[in-house]
């Protein structure tokens, strides 16, 4: 018995459409992004399939105002994540800290003649936090600086990791 399956060709398009139309169009190959996007439908964009994070993180107790460091050891208020050439959204943050103090994680773009898109995020008390649904957009060539924006009661959060995805953005 011989049994055959079809399979509608996905798109190759160099724009997006303004909302996916009705069947197979939800996926298709962005040769400028060079990836395949999806139509997000919570956040209302065509997002690329493949995400990208950063992780960072601060040793000790910091305190409000303090940039979180990457890779070496350096705060990314000197050192700051860079975006590349395509246009990102943030989609999703983890967090993770050595005591139950409530904060907000502030990330900002610090470039020169960048977007200046500032995002915070409130984190409540506990130590693991995740949430995977914001829609914070970030332009091309942004350099992103992720900092402790306030805090709670005891003036410090302790031993703090944070994990940034994000997704290109048609």
């Amino acid at each position: 018995m011989s049994k055959q399956a079809y399979v509608k060709e996905q798109p190759h398009l160099t724009t997006s459409p303004s909302t996916p139309a009705t069947g197979w169009t939800k996926l298709y190959y962005h040769p400028t992004l060079d990836c395949w996007v999806y139509y997000d439908e919570t956040r209302a964009k065509w997002l690329s399939v493949d995400s990208f994070t950063y992780i960072v993180s601060r040793t000790g107790n910091t305190g409000a105002g303090v940039s979180l460091q990457s890779a070496g050891g350096v705060p990314t208020s000197t050192s700051p994540l860079h975006l590349g050439p395509r246009n990102s959204c943030l989609v999703a943050v983890a967090v993770t800290t050595g005591n139950t103090e409530d904060f907000t994680l502030g990330v900002s773009d610090i470039s020169t003649g960048g977007s200046a898109t500032a995002y915070t995020l409130a984190i409540p008390s506990g130590i693991d936090y995740a949430v995977d649904n914001i829609n914070q957009n970030f332009t091309a060539n942004d350099a992103i600086d992720v900092f402790v924006s306030a805090l709670g009661g005891s003036g410090n959060i302790n031993n703090l990791v944070a994990i940034l995805t994000f997704r290109k953005r048609a």
